[in-house]
């Protein structure tokens, strides 16, 4: 019975195929980022210095958990700037008041693909231009000229860098930058041999799917099985490894 089912199951697969839809595509808000990430996670919010209000210090650029220890900089992720990088204590905030800005551009960079990444930007009445990278190339851009949070998903090939470009002479202010749930290289490999798909690893995909593990959860929401995940993973079937 079970193996009827599972071949039910992956014909009306192959009949989702047809109704696959972008799997890269805007964070509207940041409660949005948090139901997406959920336990895993991770902010930045540049609070391991203590400074006066208005005042700023020069960090090392790139700025990570190697370069600036004193900092306590979380792993997995770097910023640069092809100019300089410095911490900004503002006067709101109390003692959550620290942001990150960078000279006209700010690169981020993160160590594995994630599913979803996000940040708060200052724009102090400029104009941003927010491009979004997988490891083959860029995913999205987003104008921005009003504060806010910006931020982008990819379930399947995940977000590997941010540039945050600012349109015209000045400073670029960003603090709170979060992300999380690492994408694995090839998320549609479920079976042997690794690196190559093919029907079997359809069948393990519905085996894991129909036993809820953690690795069939390949769409929001997360912590639901549903017909998105099976959706999500045709896209990475049809994808292929890299």
């Amino acid at each position: 019975m079970a193996h009827a089912v599972r071949q039910a199951s992956a014909a009306a697969i192959m009949v989702a195929l047809l109704a696959s839809t972008s799997h890269a595509q805007p964070v509207e808000t940041r409660g949005e980022l948090i139901a997406i990430l959920s336990d895993t996670e991770q902010i930045e919010d540049f609070e391991g210095l203590s400074l006066h209000a208005g005042s700023s210090i020069p960090v090392a650029n790139p700025l990570n958990a190697a370069t600036a220890p004193e900092l306590a900089i979380q792993a997995g992720v770097g910023y640069s700037s092809p100019e300089a990088l410095s911490i900004y204590a503002g006067f709101f905030g109390g003692d959550d008041s620290n942001i990150l800005r960078a000279t006209d551009r700010l690169d981020v960079d993160f160590d594995e693909p994630q599913r979803a990444v996000g940040f708060d930007l200052l724009t102090g009445g400029g104009a941003y231009t927010v491009s979004f990278y997988d490891e083959i190339g860029i995913l999205g851009e987003v104008g921005v000229s009003t504060s806010g949070f910006v931020g982008w998903q990819d379930w399947v090939f995940g977000v590997t860098a941010i540039r945050i470009v600012r349109d015209d002479d000045g400073t670029v202010s960003t603090d709170n930058f979060s992300w999380g749930r690492a994408v694995p290289g090839c998320p549609a490999d479920f079976a042997l041999p690794a690196g190559t798909l093919n029907f079997s690893d359809i069948l393990a995909f519905l085996v894991a799917f129909s036993d809820t593990e953690d690795n069939a959860d390949m769409a929001p929401p997360f912590g639901v099985w549903d017909f998105s995940d099976v959706v999500q993973y045709l896209t990475a079937f049809g994808a292929g490894c890299p």
